[in-house]
């Protein structure tokens, strides 16, 4: 986009698909439009400011997917909290080891915000085709173009 181009708001279609996915949806085209106005403002700090609404919307849509499940730093906590017990006279091998475990999944796998973004995909009943993949911090997951 350059500064001569009007900013195009969200379509009526995708504003109405976003609504009928309830409180969050609703959220989620409040900020889609927000972000429009900021840009078409042309103000000077519209970028940073577009770019938060975007990021809110997407978090909107992303809780669809549920509670957040624990990542990297609760697994690392749980590690640390285990090894300290164990410290105190009470090893429990077995209990450190799961704790160990569980943080080398969170290391491995999706990050949780991923995880509830296919989550809330697949709980809105929508194919998710293989041939389109999106790419985070080095874990991909599905992802599909419509709402």
């Amino acid at each position: 986009m350059t500064a001569d181009e009007p900013v195009e708001f969200p379509d009526d279609g995708l504003r109405e698909a976003l609504q009928r996915l309830g409180e969050q949806g609703a959220r989620a085209e409040r900020f889609l439009t927000s972000s429009a106005e900021q840009l078409s403002d042309r103000r000077s700090q519209a970028g940073e400011l577009a770019a938060y609404a975007v990021r809110e919307a997407l978090m909107s849509l992303v809780s669809l997917g549920g509670q957040r499940e624990p990542g990297v730093s609760e697994a690392a906590h749980r590690v640390v909290t285990a090894w300290k017990v164990s410290g105190a006279g009470e090893f429990d091998a077995e209990a450190l080891a799961e704790t160990i475990g569980n943080l080398e999944q969170a290391l491995v796998g999706p990050g949780p915000n991923e995880r509830r973004l296919e989550s809330a995909i697949t709980k809105l009943g929508l194919a998710v085709p293989n041939a389109t993949r999106v790419r985070t911090r080095g874990a991909s997951m599905s992802c599909c173009g419509r709402l």
